[in-house]
């Protein structure tokens, strides 16, 4: 914005002067639509971007009514579009859309011939250095302040500081949300339990060991189990369990793990509290 203060041209001073007026009003307006602390600190940086819209929208009528009206001077004829486009350096169809506009706001006026669309000025300008009224300028602020505010709202910032104005409220009342990830502590302690359940285990019997490490570790249903190949044959000698019902065949299974269960207790004391959950009658 400093650049519009300083500059020579007397439009950027006029500007200047919008800036001067409005500026408090599109402060207070983004620090009233930021209503999270953390968003709040951009308001400044959301009012001057808001501005630089604004200052481009003006740069650029001001540029496309000065080139029409000084083809105007200097050579009493309207200004094609094409020709607008190469005093704009811009291609033909952004030309005619920023024509079309000072064309509403009252600047030029177009007229529709054989050769085309053409534009002249709409009133009489005087000699000096063309300087657009800012009436149009002004009553489009308030839409380029919401524009800029909802932009604002869909930038990763507004979504980060939101998750940390969510983090930093559930921290304030106790209730942070827990690490799922076990600590160093944890994991380790989790390792070396591991490691003497699987010494445990291979102490018992292999029907045993089989069907607890699928019912209990692998957390298969007893019906489950009996349809696992090569756990029938594990369950009654050959050529019984073929003789066995479904009900019989699941019961023979929780007969195993109760009893694996038992000598676990027994060879291992010092897990017996892990030992005792789940249940030597789950009816699962």
């Amino acid at each position: 914005m400093s650049g519009a203060r300083s500059g020579r041209d007397p439009a950027e001073g006029v500007f200047a002067g919008f800036l001067d007026r409005h500026w408090a009003e599109v402060v207070r307006f983004f620090r009233q639509g930021l209503y999270r602390e953390r968003d709040r600190r951009n308001a400044e940086d959301c009012a001057q971007e808001a501005f630089i819209k604004l200052a481009r929208r003006y740069r650029d009528d001001t540029a496309t009514v000065r080139a029409v009206v000084g083809q105007g001077r200097a050579t009493g004829r309207p200004l094609a579009i094409a020709e607008l486009a190469r005093h704009l350096a811009c291609d033909p169809a952004e030309a005619e859309v920023r024509a079309r506009r000072a064309v509403v706001s009252g600047w030029l006026r177009v007229s529709e011939t054989e050769g085309g669309t053409a534009f002249d000025g709409a009133i009489t300008f005087g000699s000096a250095p063309l300087v657009l009224d800012l009436a149009p300028l002004a009553a489009m602020r308030w839409t380029t302040y919401r524009n800029v505010l909802a932009d604002y709202g869909r930038r990763r910032i507004a979504a980060d500081n939101a998750r940390a104005g969510d983090l930093a409220d559930l921290v304030a009342t106790g209730q942070e949300p827990r690490d799922p990830q076990p600590g160093p502590e944890r994991a380790t302690a989790a390792t070396e339990l591991h490691a003497q359940i699987a010494a445990c285990l291979d102490t018992l019997p292999h029907a045993e060991r089989t069907v607890l490490i699928l019912h209990y570790f692998y957390g298969l249903r007893f019906p489950a189990i009996v349809t696992v190949p090569g756990v029938p044959e594990l369950l009654e000698p050959p050529g019984i369990a073929e003789g066995r019902s479904a009900t019989q065949l699941v019961q023979r299974l929780k007969d195993l793990a109760k009893a694996g269960r038992r000598q676990m207790r027994r060879h291992c004391p010092h897990l017996a509290d892990f030992l005792v959950g789940g249940g030597d009658d789950d009816e699962r």
